[in-house]
């Protein structure tokens, strides 16, 4: 997402695929905790590593945003939106 490669409106289905394998890696080795715990860490983390850094806030004020401005944006957005739900 930051390097421009995916669009934002795949970030629900990519989520989706990374908790999911990573469940399944965790069951597979013998994990016994509770499925959500997985969802809620990897809200966290995303939270933590993109939530606050996502934005090129060097490219607020410079008119009209450029698309990169707007898909980082609607990164901030869905993170926001999911730690929300999640918190």
């Amino acid at each position: 997402m930051h390097a421009g490669h995916l669009d934002p409106a795949a970030l629900p289905g990519l989520a989706e695929l990374v908790t999911t394998a990573y469940l399944e890696g965790l069951l597979d080795e013998g994990w016994s905790g509770a499925a959500t715990d997985i969802g809620v860490g990897f809200v966290g983390a995303m939270l933590i590593r993109s939530g606050f850094d996502s934005l090129r806030y060097d490219l607020l004020g410079a008119g009209d945003p450029p698309p990169e401005f707007t898909a980082r944006l609607e990164l901030t957005r869905w993170i926001a939106a999911m730690a929300h739900r999640v918190f």
